[in-house]
C-alpha cells in the first residue's frame, strides 16, 4: 500500500492551521492514500464518512470526530450520500517546541514515539469537541483576536495529545536522554557554527562512536538529520521575523553553501525555500 506525501497550504500560516470544509459532491476533495507531518482532525457534518488509517476502516457518524496523528497514512470517502465534514490540519510540532523547556523543545520535531496511537475515535460530546467548534467558529467570524483564540485552543489540542498518548512527553524520565540532554544543549547553543561530532562527544566525555549510536538510539536520526533539522527551524523563525534574503539567513543558521542547503531544505519541507517564503505572505 503506497501514498503520497500532501503539502499542506495553511488558512492561517502564523497559526500553522488549515481548515477545509467538504460539502457534498465534492468527491474529488477526497485523495487516495496520503500521507503529511500535521496532524487531521475530521468532524462529519452530515451523514456518514468511511476513514481509512493505515489498515484500518472507520465509519464516522454524523457528529463525531476522527482525530489522525502526524505522519499517518489515510484517505476518507463518503459512506452515505449526502455528506460532508470539516477537517482542520495542524502543524503541531510548533505548539509541543514552544511549550517543552528548551533543551527538550527540538526533540518533538525529529524523534519517533513509537507507543503513540495513530488515531482516536472521539465522542461528539467530548470537550475536545467543543475546542474543534470554537476554533471553526472564530476561523468563520473572524472576530477581533480570532487567531490568538485560535492559538489558544490549538494549545488545549496539545495537551489533549499529552494526556492521551497521541505524541511523547519528552519530560518524563528517560535515562538515556538525561545522559545526552547536555550535547543537546551545546548543539542548540553552537548549531550556526561548524559543528562536529568529536566537540560534541567530548561535552559527556563520550567516545564519539558510542555517543553516535547512543545519539540515534535516543533520536532516532543520526546526529547530522539532527543539526540539519534544528537549523531548517532556525531557518523558517527567520523568514517570519526578517526579511533578509534567503542566502543571507542560510549561512546565519550553519549551512556551509547555498546547494547544500536547497537540498537538504527540500528534502525536510517537500519545497523550496522560495517556494517556502512565498507560502508565508
Amino acid at each position: 500500500m503506497s501514498a503520497n506525501t500532501e503539502k499542506i497550504m495553511f488558512a492561517l500560516p502564523e497559526q500553522k492551521i488549515q481548515i477545509v470544509t467538504l460539502y457534498p459532491r465534492q468527491t474529488s476533495k477526497y485523495r487516495g492514500f496520503h500521507i503529511h507531518k500535521e496532524i487531521e482532525i475530521v468532524k462529519v457534518k452530515k451523514g456518514s464518512l468511511l476513514c481509512e488509517v493505515g489498515n484500518d476502516k472507520i465509519v464516522l457518524l454524523e457528529g463525531q470526530i476522527l482525530f489522525i496523528n502526524s505522519k499517518v497514512m489515510h484517505r476518507l470517502s463518503y459512506h452515505s450520500e449526502g455528506s460532508s465534514c470539516t477537517y482542520f490540519q495542524i502543524d503541531i510540532e510548533s505548539y509541543a517546541r514552544s511549550s517543552l523547556p528548551a533543551e527538550y523543545r527540538f526533540l518533538s520535531s525529529v524523534v519517533a514515539n513509537d507507543e503513540s496511537l495513530p488515531f482516536l475515535l472521539i465522542d461528539k460530546d467530548s470537550d475536545f469537541a467543543g475546542t474543534f467548534e470554537r476554533i471553526y467558529k472564530e476561523y468563520k467570524a473572524k472576530s477581533p483576536f480570532y487567531e490568538q483564540y485560535i492559538r489558544a485552543d490549538i494549545f488545549r489540542i496539545y495537551a489533549f495529545m499529552l494526556r492521551n498518548r497521541l505524541i511523547s512527553d519528552f519530560t518524563s524520565k528517560n535515562t538515556k536522554l538525561m545522559r545526552i540532554l547536555p550535547a543537546l544543549k551545546y548543539i542548540h547553543e553552537n548549531y550556526n557554527k561548524k559543528v562536529s561530532l568529536s566537540e560534541v562527544s567530548d561535552t559527556l566525555n563520550m567516545d564519539k562512536y558510542y555517543f553516535c549510536r547512543m545519539f540515534s538510539s535516543v533520536c532516532k536520526v543520526s546526529f547530522t538529520e539532527y543539526i540539519n533539522h534544528l537549523r531548517v527551524i532556525r531557518f523558517e523563525e527567520g523568514l517570519g521575523s526578517t526579511d533578509k534574503n534567503i542566502s543571507e539567513l542560510a549561512f546565519e543558521c550553519g549551512f556551509e553553501s547555498l546547494q547544500n542547503f536547497n537540498r537538504v531544505f527540500k528534502t525536510i519541507k517537500g519545497c523550496t525555500p522560495k517556494e517556502y517564503r512565498a507560502m508565508l505572505r
